[in-house]
């Protein structure tokens, strides 16, 4: 599928992916969000805020923006 489409079988039915296919497709995905992202997404969640408490409006700063654009 990534080398130019789907495969079939001779009775026309679509051919499941090679394993090898669906690891490259997940290998890929990944590559492609940025580290901005996957730190913006920690604090988001207060999984990786910091421990004086400097940081714990970054929970609901998106909160706070939608109330304000109300």
């Amino acid at each position: 599928m990534t080398n130019g489409g789907a495969r079939y079988t001779a009775a026309g039915n679509l051919k499941h992916a090679k394993i090898s296919e669906v690891y490259n497709w997940i290998k890929h995905s990944w590559e492609s969000i940025s580290n901005e992202i996957i730190i913006r997404s920690f604090k988001k969640y207060g999984i990786s805020n910091a421990l004086d408490k400097t940081e714990d409006n970054t929970i609901y700063e998106e909160i706070d923006k939608i109330i304000n654009e109300i």
